[in-house]
């Protein structure tokens, strides 16, 4: 009897820690709560580069100053009216394609004579002879400019080039100083040879202005007196 007893208590006394056990809860855990709690609180908070590109989109449009914007006046439309027919008025003196030949009034009084032998012989004048071009090779630009502008404006000849003009002379090209004494001018006289007849071209000295020209020894279209 007693026996049986014992074994019913301790029945009882089993189930009971076995009820228990299944009724166990783990204690509450204060630090994984918060632990929990921050990184919600930090998935909700912007982070400092999201803050800077929505302040960024938020800006208004700004204008793209990565071309510099020309703002100065057209050059061209700013050129006075006066200035620009001036330039276009001026002539070229040493461009033979823009300086025209004399077409007179000739002077029937010439400055230099009438013929080639007053022109070296005049108490007016101070002629002194430079040196001679036996090829163009030894001419300055504008020597050999002048001797092909003098050939184009007889219109006998007309040489392209200042080879091609010294080579239809026969002992090459002498060039002279004209000085005119009373005035100052000073001029540059080409002289040659074609055959047995004498040619020449008297221009302003440095320029294609053709102030005479030597025909068979003779000088015509002259302009100054």
């Amino acid at each position: 009897m007693n026996r049986q007893r014992t074994g019913m208590w301790l029945a009882l006394v089993l189930a009971g820690t076995w009820g228990c056990a299944d009724k166990t809860v783990a204690p509450d855990n204060p630090q994984s709560d918060a632990g929990v709690q921050m990184q919600a609180d930090a998935s909700d908070t912007p982070s400092p580069e999201m803050d800077m590109a929505q302040s960024h989109d938020a800006r208004p449009d700004e204008p793209d100053t990565s071309t510099p914007q020309d703002t100065r006046p057209d050059e061209a439309d700013a050129t006075p009216d006066a200035f620009v027919q001036d330039l276009t008025d001026e002539p070229d003196t040493t461009n033979p394609e823009a300086a025209p030949c004399p077409e007179g009034p000739f002077v029937s009084q010439c400055v230099f004579g009438v013929t080639s032998r007053q022109l070296r012989q005049s108490s007016a004048l101070e002629v002194t002879e430079i040196t001679t071009h036996a090829t163009s090779q030894t001419m300055d630009e504008i020597t050999g400019l002048q001797l092909v502008y003098g050939y184009g404006c007889e219109d006998i000849f007309t040489p392209q080039t200042p080879d091609e003009a010294v080579a239809l002379t026969d002992d090459g090209v002498t060039v002279l100083r004209v000085l005119i004494l009373a005035t100052g001018g000073s001029y540059t006289w080409l002289r040659l040879y074609m055959g047995d007849t004498e040619v020449g071209y008297i221009f302003e000295e440095g320029t294609l202005t053709l102030a005479a020209r030597i025909s068979d020894q003779d000088v015509v279209a002259c302009t100054v007196q």
